[in-house]
């Protein structure tokens, strides 16, 4: 995918994913407005990047870099957040996202991936994703069966069912 001509804010581009998705962003052609309180990473060259040192709880200084940024390129195609303080009181965790195909369209998955790390989680996508796959499909074989064993009554302006009297030969007038 190209994103030549394109321009971007990446938030919390000083480390982590938001370094990762301006890197990213950088190699597939997008002009990339960086902000972070952390320093110029090495990986995000200067020529290539605008990079601004800011807070972005600091509602006036990202007013201006958007207004800057906005100015320089004469717009803004994508704002990414990824600015984020880990909280070590609450547990990482990785999910995975798949879609099966279906004579009725793409069925989303969703699943989590066991690991410590991002680089973990990535290794481990494969596994977690077919094995998710594999519960989707027998949940809906699942369904399938339940589906085809259950009642079809006809609606009132189908035939009409006999009665139970009916059945018995009570209730009709005989003939």
């Amino acid at each position: 995918m190209t994103f030549h001509g394109h321009n971007a804010i990446v938030t919390g581009a000083g480390g982590g994913m938001g370094l990762r998705i301006a890197v990213d962003l950088l190699t597939a052609g997008a002009t990339v407005t960086a902000i972070d309180l952390k320093p110029r990473p090495a990986d995000l060259d200067e020529a290539a990047c605008t990079y601004e040192q800011h807070d972005v709880t600091d509602y006036d200084a990202v007013q201006a870099v958007v207004g800057q940024a906005h100015r320089r390129h004469g717009r803004l195609d994508y704002i990414v957040n990824a600015a984020g303080v880990p909280d070590a009181a609450r547990p990482v965790l990785f999910v995975g996202q798949a879609q099966v195909m279906t004579p009725m369209g793409a069925v989303p998955i969703s699943f989590e991936i066991e690991a410590a790390s991002l680089d973990a989680a990535i290794e481990k996508f494969g596994a977690a994703a077919e094995q998710a796959v594999q519960q989707t499909m027998q949940e809906l074989q699942e369904m399938r069966r339940e589906q085809a064993s259950s009642l079809v009554i006809p609606d009132a302006a189908g035939a009409r069912l006999p009665s139970p009297s009916d059945l018995l030969g009570r209730g009709r007038p005989r003939r």
